[in-house]
Protein backbone atom coordinates (compact mmCIF):
# COMPACT_ATOMS: atom_id res chain seq x y z
CA UNK A 1 0.00 0.00 0.00
CA UNK A 2 1.54 3.20 -0.81
CA UNK A 3 0.16 6.62 1.26
CA UNK A 4 1.23 10.04 1.27
CA UNK A 5 -0.60 11.20 4.95
CA UNK A 6 1.32 13.99 5.39
CA UNK A 7 0.59 16.55 2.74
CA UNK A 8 -0.68 14.86 -0.32
CA UNK A 9 0.20 15.29 -3.97
CA UNK A 10 -1.80 17.08 -5.47
CA UNK A 11 -4.71 17.66 -2.87
CA UNK A 12 -2.52 19.10 -0.59
CA UNK A 13 -4.65 17.32 2.34
CA UNK A 14 -3.22 15.94 5.28
CA UNK A 15 -4.12 13.01 7.50
CA UNK A 16 -5.64 13.52 11.12
CA UNK A 17 -4.60 11.26 13.90
CA UNK A 18 -7.38 9.20 14.14
CA UNK A 19 -7.42 8.69 10.19
CA UNK A 20 -3.78 7.24 10.28
CA UNK A 21 -4.57 4.63 13.55
CA UNK A 22 -7.66 3.26 11.39
CA UNK A 23 -5.29 3.24 8.70
CA UNK A 24 -2.56 1.16 10.69
CA UNK A 25 -5.52 -0.93 11.88
CA UNK A 26 -6.60 -2.13 8.49
CA UNK A 27 -2.93 -2.33 7.12
CA UNK A 28 -1.73 -4.22 10.26
CA UNK A 29 -5.02 -6.89 9.97
CA UNK A 30 -4.34 -7.38 6.07
CA UNK A 31 -0.76 -8.00 6.61
CA UNK A 32 0.20 -5.19 3.61
CA UNK A 33 3.65 -3.85 3.45
CA UNK A 34 3.41 0.07 3.55
CA UNK A 35 5.12 2.83 1.62
CA UNK A 36 4.92 6.36 3.19
CA UNK A 37 5.68 9.15 1.25
CA UNK A 38 6.49 12.31 2.95
CA UNK A 39 8.08 14.09 -0.01
CA UNK A 40 6.11 16.50 0.86
CA UNK A 41 5.93 16.45 4.50
CA UNK A 42 8.48 19.50 5.29
CA UNK A 43 6.17 21.76 3.40
CA UNK A 44 3.59 21.95 6.05
CA UNK A 45 2.31 25.10 5.90
CA UNK A 46 2.51 27.67 9.53
CA UNK A 47 0.11 26.35 12.36
CA UNK A 48 -0.31 23.00 10.62
CA UNK A 49 1.12 20.16 12.66
CA UNK A 50 1.28 16.53 11.52
CA UNK A 51 0.58 13.54 13.71
CA UNK A 52 3.60 11.06 14.11
CA UNK A 53 4.49 9.23 10.87
CA UNK A 54 1.99 6.38 9.87
CA UNK A 55 5.15 4.24 10.18
CA UNK A 56 5.36 4.58 13.68
CA UNK A 57 2.20 2.56 14.49
CA UNK A 58 3.02 -0.47 12.07
CA UNK A 59 6.15 -2.91 12.22
CA UNK A 60 9.46 -2.02 10.90
CA UNK A 61 9.73 -5.38 8.63
CA UNK A 62 6.62 -4.30 6.83
CA UNK A 63 6.91 -0.41 6.04
CA UNK A 64 9.22 2.19 4.16
CA UNK A 65 9.77 6.08 4.53
CA UNK A 66 10.66 8.43 1.68
CA UNK A 67 11.91 11.70 2.32
CA UNK A 68 13.73 14.00 -0.14
CA UNK A 69 15.72 17.62 -0.02
CA UNK A 70 13.89 18.67 -3.19
CA UNK A 71 11.14 20.01 -2.23
CA UNK A 72 12.75 22.41 1.00
CA UNK A 73 15.63 23.25 -0.82
CA UNK A 74 15.84 23.42 -4.72
CA UNK A 75 13.97 20.99 -6.74
CA UNK A 76 17.21 20.30 -9.00
CA UNK A 77 18.55 18.07 -5.84
CA UNK A 78 17.55 14.93 -6.85
CA UNK A 79 18.00 13.27 -3.76
CA UNK A 80 16.10 11.58 -1.30
CA UNK A 81 16.42 8.47 1.19
CA UNK A 82 14.47 5.60 2.26
CA UNK A 83 14.03 4.14 6.10
CA UNK A 84 13.17 0.60 6.20
CA UNK A 85 14.40 -2.65 7.47
CA UNK A 86 17.68 -3.95 6.83
CA UNK A 87 16.47 -6.48 4.93
CA UNK A 88 14.43 -4.07 2.31
CA UNK A 89 17.64 -1.65 2.28
CA UNK A 90 19.96 -4.11 1.37
CA UNK A 91 18.01 -5.81 -1.31
CA UNK A 92 17.26 -1.97 -2.97
CA UNK A 93 21.18 -1.30 -2.68
CA UNK A 94 21.51 -4.63 -4.80
CA UNK A 95 19.09 -3.42 -6.87
CA UNK A 96 20.22 0.10 -7.33
CA UNK A 97 23.69 -1.49 -8.76
CA UNK A 98 21.42 -2.44 -12.28
CA UNK A 99 21.19 1.18 -12.77
CA UNK A 100 24.07 2.81 -11.63
CA UNK A 101 26.66 2.90 -9.19
CA UNK A 102 25.83 5.63 -6.39
CA UNK A 103 24.34 8.90 -6.13
CA UNK A 104 26.42 11.92 -7.08
CA UNK A 105 29.14 12.89 -4.76
CA UNK A 106 28.63 16.32 -4.87
CA UNK A 107 25.31 16.24 -3.96
CA UNK A 108 25.53 14.12 -1.00
CA UNK A 109 28.13 16.23 0.39
CA UNK A 110 26.26 19.53 -0.25
CA UNK A 111 23.29 17.36 1.36
CA UNK A 112 25.50 17.35 4.52
CA UNK A 113 25.75 20.97 4.71
CA UNK A 114 22.20 21.55 4.17
CA UNK A 115 20.66 19.09 6.80
CA UNK A 116 22.55 21.27 9.26
CA UNK A 117 20.35 24.02 8.65
CA UNK A 118 16.83 22.07 8.43
CA UNK A 119 14.95 24.05 11.28
CA UNK A 120 16.23 27.62 8.94
CA UNK A 121 15.59 26.66 6.04
CA UNK A 122 12.21 24.89 6.82
CA UNK A 123 10.85 27.86 8.65
CA UNK A 124 11.64 30.22 5.86
CA UNK A 125 10.47 27.98 3.40
CA UNK A 126 7.08 27.48 5.05
CA UNK A 127 6.89 31.20 5.61
CA UNK A 128 7.20 31.54 1.81
CA UNK A 129 4.49 29.21 1.15
CA UNK A 130 2.32 30.58 3.74
CA UNK A 131 2.61 34.03 1.24
CA UNK A 132 2.34 32.81 -2.23
CA UNK A 133 -0.53 30.71 -0.99
CA UNK A 134 -2.26 34.01 0.33
CA UNK A 135 -1.30 35.63 -3.13
CA UNK A 136 -2.65 32.89 -4.77
CA UNK A 137 -6.12 33.01 -3.29
CA UNK A 138 -6.57 36.21 -3.58
CA UNK A 139 -5.93 36.55 -7.66
CA UNK A 140 -8.27 33.45 -7.87
CA UNK A 141 -10.57 35.17 -6.03
CA UNK A 142 -10.52 38.17 -8.20
CA UNK A 143 -10.07 36.88 -11.32
CA UNK A 144 -11.52 33.09 -11.16
CA UNK A 145 -14.70 33.51 -8.18
CA UNK A 146 -16.27 30.43 -9.79
CA UNK A 147 -13.19 28.37 -9.78
CA UNK A 148 -13.15 25.86 -6.36
CA UNK A 149 -10.48 24.94 -4.03
CA UNK A 150 -9.65 24.19 -0.77
CA UNK A 151 -7.04 25.73 1.38
CA UNK A 152 -4.52 22.90 1.48
CA UNK A 153 -2.24 21.75 4.89
CA UNK A 154 0.61 21.83 2.37
CA UNK A 155 2.51 21.69 -0.74
CA UNK A 156 2.90 23.95 -3.28
CA UNK A 157 0.21 23.58 -5.47
CA UNK A 158 -3.74 24.23 -5.35
CA UNK A 159 -6.03 21.28 -6.31
CA UNK A 160 -8.12 23.70 -8.05
CA UNK A 161 -11.79 22.02 -9.57
CA UNK A 162 -13.04 23.75 -13.07
CA UNK A 163 -16.73 23.28 -11.98
CA UNK A 164 -18.21 21.33 -15.62
CA UNK A 165 -15.02 22.14 -17.06
CA UNK A 166 -12.55 19.72 -19.23
CA UNK A 167 -9.58 20.19 -17.48
CA UNK A 168 -8.06 17.94 -19.74
CA UNK A 169 -8.61 19.83 -22.46
CA UNK A 170 -8.15 23.44 -20.81
CA UNK A 171 -4.43 22.19 -19.91
CA UNK A 172 -3.99 20.94 -23.90
CA UNK A 173 -5.15 24.29 -24.77
CA UNK A 174 -3.08 26.44 -22.35
CA UNK A 175 0.06 24.66 -23.25
CA UNK A 176 -0.05 25.87 -26.84
CA UNK A 177 0.15 29.08 -25.59
CA UNK A 178 2.92 28.79 -23.41
CA UNK A 179 1.17 27.36 -20.27
CA UNK A 180 1.80 24.20 -18.07
CA UNK A 181 -0.29 22.67 -15.80
CA UNK A 182 -1.18 18.98 -14.69
CA UNK A 183 -4.93 18.09 -15.28
CA UNK A 184 -6.89 15.95 -12.59
CA UNK A 185 -6.84 13.01 -15.06
CA UNK A 186 -3.00 12.49 -14.78
CA UNK A 187 -3.36 11.85 -10.71
CA UNK A 188 -5.73 9.39 -11.48
CA UNK A 189 -5.98 5.29 -11.96
CA UNK A 190 -9.49 5.63 -13.31
CA UNK A 191 -8.97 8.69 -15.56
CA UNK A 192 -11.27 11.02 -12.70
CA UNK A 193 -11.09 14.14 -11.84
CA UNK A 194 -12.16 15.39 -14.73
CA UNK A 195 -12.59 19.11 -13.70
CA UNK A 196 -9.38 19.46 -11.28
CA UNK A 197 -6.11 21.30 -11.98
CA UNK A 198 -3.33 21.14 -10.06
CA UNK A 199 -2.39 24.47 -9.77
CA UNK A 200 1.20 25.59 -8.44
CA UNK A 201 1.37 28.28 -5.96
CA UNK A 202 5.10 28.46 -5.05
CA UNK A 203 6.64 30.47 -7.55
CA UNK A 204 6.67 34.50 -7.68
CA UNK A 205 2.91 35.74 -7.85
CA UNK A 206 3.69 37.51 -11.38
CA UNK A 207 4.12 34.09 -12.54
CA UNK A 208 0.81 33.01 -11.59
CA UNK A 209 -0.80 36.55 -12.81
CA UNK A 210 0.26 35.99 -16.19
CA UNK A 211 -0.74 32.40 -16.95
CA UNK A 212 -4.26 32.63 -15.10
CA UNK A 213 -5.75 34.93 -17.91
CA UNK A 214 -4.31 32.19 -20.47
CA UNK A 215 -6.12 29.36 -18.30
CA UNK A 216 -8.70 31.49 -17.88
CA UNK A 217 -9.46 31.79 -21.66
CA UNK A 218 -8.68 28.24 -22.30
CA UNK A 219 -11.43 26.95 -19.50
CA UNK A 220 -13.93 28.86 -21.87
CA UNK A 221 -13.08 27.07 -25.26
CA UNK A 222 -12.37 23.43 -23.21
CA UNK A 223 -16.29 22.72 -23.33
CA UNK A 224 -17.50 20.72 -20.45
CA UNK A 225 -16.15 17.54 -18.72
CA UNK A 226 -17.02 14.34 -20.12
Amino acid sequence: MYLQPTVHNPTGRAMSGRTRQDWAAVLAEHGLYTVEDDAYAELLLPGAVAPPPLAAQLPDSRTATIGTLSKLYWGGLRLGWIRASRTVIHRLAELRKSVDLSCPVVEQLLAVRLLRSLPEARARRRAQLRERLAAAERLLTEQAPHWRWERPAGGSALWVELPGTDAGATAQLARRAGVLVVPGPAFSAVDGFRSHLRLPFADRHDRLATALPVLLRSAERAGPAR
